[in-house]
């Protein structure tokens, strides 16, 4: 401290360039990167194009890993696309235009205090681009929306204005305000997308000018309010113009939607086509907003990003049709476009899109049947056409549309009956999928209750693993399927027929009737057809009984993860505080040398602050006005504290702490800042959040304190400002909270001011303060002496002397100074100078009735940093013979003998 140490390199910052290949391109949009699995970009680029990724706090600023701040150019891979001349420029030389590969080139900040950059992602969209002569087969069923990050605006109301806004994601909007500035108009766009609306837990008061909104006035919370505001926040809201598609908690809406919620509450909000929404505030109770005022209102979630699946018809056409990736069929003479124009058909009103990635490890009929494993469908060459005909498996027949075979009309034979024990069927499947949007794997459960009751309770369970699912609902609905079609009791039959059964496929759906086994009319699925020879003319087909048909409802919805993640937003700290360093911190921090050359009007500011949930520290920035604020201190350590619960005294010495924080972490013996008082913490109760105390420590007196008065365990926590400062200069500081997912915007961050006073050259001031041999008593009956016991700084040091303990023998040159006011009317009645005792006769002096005395240390030319200051009352009506006593302030009797106790006190 003192700025008088050397600065110490303790990491560094590192810029590079990156040159990153993601696929085969062209693409058709980036939607999002992620580096060390946090979102450092969110958007849509859908050509080439450079976009500012300025995150420099991503992965927490300066003090841990850095972040990301710098330019990226995005190349798609364009069959013309040019050279990039900045990766030229890098890597010198003949350089590739690099077309037909989706590629990036960042250039920099990528960490800091590391060297190892942390992994690149990318979020791809891959659907309609990229396809053979660039031309999208069935375009219109191409793509599907999957899953979307929720959109966000932030949308200002106020009398008399009209202000523009724009969503994350672009999503434009407008705010209009009408006779009630409570009412926000937000208009969407065309485009189809999916919102949730949610009012973000708070209404902020805030003046707004000079085109930027002020420091926070009052807060009310989810119905809970603080800042003296009462009651409940009530809200409706009123959605006018729907389109023809337009959903709300995925239920349709013909025409309004009007009703109340709270805070906290939301709804997901899915639109094709241009709709208004309006939120309109009913009941803000006390809540008056001003013209000078503005009603934030946040509709949204976490960061737009959209996530489209691509239709399993489209991956297999372009694994059947493409020349340059897949098997380079012709589609005119070798695809049968009429199935596959219905199978898409199908997939897109099933919903059912895939995002899958094909590294291109194995071959093109590994990943074309995976897909059709996904779609549950059946590509098969047609006996009629030789062309591929695509097949989704489903239930979507007419019974007495399907061909039907009896001994009498082509059923020759069943070869083998097998039905599947009830106790070996699976009655549990777990499917695996690929949650996109938070890039991660997920697993959803589905049980068969009947079939493991039939079974006794045992269960038995199938895992499945679909990588390209991309949500849970999805997941949920192909594990139905799945349980459906291999759950006990499914029969399954090699059946032989004669050539009248030469148009049954893969896929196909027919029947049987045999009444010598019982069996009246049974729909068969068939899996595979042999058609035998020529001479033979029998016709065996594997099959089994239909159970499949892709749900069409998921019985039960998506379950609610129970865990809550933690709220890592960086907040303002409520409980903090700023001090210029007295004696003791620069005893502590500077060496005597250093301590003895210190100018007396020299002084430093530490800023202490309570954890305000998990934040990681704070950084401290200061300024001397009006120049701009700076960095102090880049990582402040959160102090252990609390407010009080009930007011103290002067002297008690227990404390009981509201919103306590790391109480357990507090170290016996150290300092602590209640107020503006030093005190020492000598025993903690971390149950009942309770402290026990030693009052005016270092250079202050034990004073009074209200309740939700701030305690702050500075010893050994905090953050220093290294810079040094003279006597009389004010200082502005903000501290700036750090998380994991950045630093506090210092915009939100309260400002505070100190003053600076010399305060660590002046002499400690007196202890032990007592009138007529009392402490502190509120009753004097003929107040006759003071008396108080010396301290000393110096020789002091780092101890923590309480305000009780014995004399000390006090710095060379100590003197005492005594004044008595008429605190009535704050006149001077008397005052003595020079005294050079701890201890001074009250004779002769005619003290008022409410009367205040303040002492102070003096030493050349400076008064102690703060006074000794007492009110008492001063009673000379009393009998003659009960003068000289006092009144006990604890217990508010007399001290006086038994006999003379009779006088009663008004």
């Amino acid at each position: 401290m003192g700025g008088k140490k050397k600065k110490t390199t303790i990491g560094y910052k590192y810029y590079m360039g990156l040159f990153m290949g993601l696929c085969r391109g062209p693409v058709d949009a980036i939607r999002q990167i992620r580096v060390g699995d946090k979102t450092a970009w969110t958007g849509k680029a859908t050509g080439n194009t450079s976009i500012n990724i300025n995150q420099p706090n991503l992965f927490g600023g300066e003090e841990q890993e850095g972040g990301i701040d710098g330019t990226l150019q995005i190349m798609m891979g364009a069959p013309d696309q040019t050279r990039n001349d900045s990766l030229a420029a890098m890597l010198g030389g003949l350089v590739s235009a690099f077309r037909g590969v989706t590629t990036t080139f960042f250039d920099g900040l990528v960490c800091a205090m590391s060297p190892y950059p942390k992994e690149w992602s990318y979020l791809v969209q891959k659907t309609k681009a990229g396809w053979h002569k660039d031309q999208s087969w069935y375009p219109e069923k191409c793509e599907m929306l999957m899953a979307s990050g929720n959109e966000v605006a932030t949308v200002f109301a106020g009398s008399g204005w009209n202000l523009p806004c724009l969503a994350p994601g672009g999503m434009p909007g407008e705010c209009v305000t009408h006779d009630s500035i409570q009412t926000v108009t937000l208009t969407g766009t065309a485009e189809v997308r999916s919102y949730e609306l949610k009012l973000f837990g708070a209404v902020e008061c805030r003046p707004y000018a000079g085109g930027a909104l002020q420091p926070l006035q009052s807060v009310m919370k989810g119905g809970a309010p603080t800042a003296a505001l009462p009651g409940h926040n009530q809200y409706t809201l009123e959605i006018s113009n729907p389109p023809t598609v337009f959903y709300l908690n995925h239920t349709n809406v013909a025409e309004h939607y009007n009703r109340t919620f709270y805070n906290g509450e939301s709804f997901i909000a899915e639109i094709a086509g241009n709709a208004t929404l309006t939120l309109k505030a009913l009941a803000i109770n006390d809540l008056q907003l001003s013209p000078s005022q503005s009603l934030r209102v946040e509709v949204g979630g976490q960061d737009g990003v959209q996530v489209y699946g691509m239709n399993p018809a489209h991956i297999l056409r372009r694994l059947y049709t493409d020349p340059l990736i897949g098997r380079g069929l012709d589609a005119a003479t070798r695809i049968d476009e009429a199935s596959w124009i219905a199978a898409a058909d199908v997939f897109h009103t099933e919903g059912l899109g895939l995002c899958m990635k094909w590294s291109r490890s194995g071959s093109v009929a590994e990943f074309a049947g995976e897909v059709i494993n996904h779609a549950g469908a059946a590509v098969y060459t047609s006996r009629r056409t030789a062309k591929l005909v695509l097949k989704p498996i489903r239930g979507d027949y007419d019974l007495d549309d399907l061909p039907l075979f009896t001994p009498d009309t082509g059923l020759l034979a069943i070869e083998d009956d097998q039905s599947t024990a009830q106790t070996s069927g699976i009655n549990e499947i777990v499917v695996k999928y690929t949650d996109v949007l938070n890039k991660k794997e997920g697993a959803v459960r589905e049980k068969n209750l009947g079939s493991i009751m039939a079974a006794k309770g045992v269960t038995v369970t199938e895992e499945v693993s679909y990588p390209g699912i991309p949500t849970e609902a999805l997941a949920r609905r192909i594990a139905r399927r799945d349980l459906q079609a291999k759950s006990g009791f499914i029969k399954r039959f090699t059946v032989v027929l004669d050539r009248r059964g030469k148009d049954i496929m893969p896929g196909h759906v027919f029947r049987i009737s045999d009444p010598s086994r019982g069996i009246a009319n049974m729909v068969l699925r068939a899996g595979r057809s042999e058609f035998g020879t020529i001479t033979d003319g029998r016709i065996t087909i594997t099959a089994l009984q239909d159970v499949f048909g892709l749900p069409a409802a998921v019985l039960r919805e998506p379950e609610d993860n129970a865990y809550v993640p933690p709220d890592v937003t960086p907040r303002v700290p409520t409980i903090q505080g700023l001090m210029e360093a007295p004696y003791r911190e620069l005893a502590q921090s500077m060496g005597a040398a250093d301590l003895a050359m210190l100018d007396h009007s020299a002084g430093f500011l530490t800023a202490n602050a309570v954890r305000p949930g998990m934040m990681h520290g704070f950084e401290l920035q200061t300024r001397v006005v009006p120049s701009e604020f700076s960095t102090a201190a880049e990582q402040g350590a959160w102090c252990p504290g609390g407010k009080l619960a009930v007011p103290v005294g002067r002297l008690d010495a227990q404390v009981s702490l509201d919103d306590s924080v790391d109480l357990s972490q507090i170290v016996l013996g150290t300092a602590a800042l209640l107020g503006d008082e030093i005190v020492r913490i000598d025993a903690v109760d971390t149950a009942a959040g309770t402290l026990t105390i030693g009052r005016g420590c270092a250079d202050t007196v034990p004073a009074p304190h209200v309740a939700g008065t701030p305690l702050l365990c500075y010893d050994g926590w905090g953050g220093d400002d290294q810079r040094e400062y003279t006597h009389g200069v004010t200082v502005e500081a903000k501290l700036l909270s750090r998380t994991g997912s950045g630093t506090l915007n210092p915009s939100l961050a309260p400002t505070q001011s100190l003053t600076f006073a010399s305060r660590a050259a002046r002499p400690y001031p007196p202890g032990d303060f007592r009138i007529n041999g009392e402490r502190y008593p509120a009753l004097v009956l003929n107040a006759s002496s003071l008396s108080w016991a010396s301290r000393n700084r110096i020789t002091q040091a780092d101890m923590l002397l309480d305000a009780a303990a014995a004399s000390v023998v006090p710095e060379a040159g100590t003197t005492y100074s005594v004044s008595i006011y008429d605190d009535l009317t704050d006149t001077l009645v008397s005052q003595t100078d020079g005294i050079t005792d701890t201890a001074m006769a009250l004779s002769g002096i005619s003290f008022p009735l409410r009367t205040r005395i303040e002492l102070y240390s003096v030493r050349e030319g400076l008064r102690s940093w703060q006074p000794v200051v007492h009110v008492f009352k001063n009673d000379d009506s009393a009998p003659r013979n009960l003068r000289g006593y006092v009144v006990d302030a604890a217990s508010a009797t007399i001290n006086a003998p038994e006999s003379l106790r009779a006088y009663t006190l008004e």
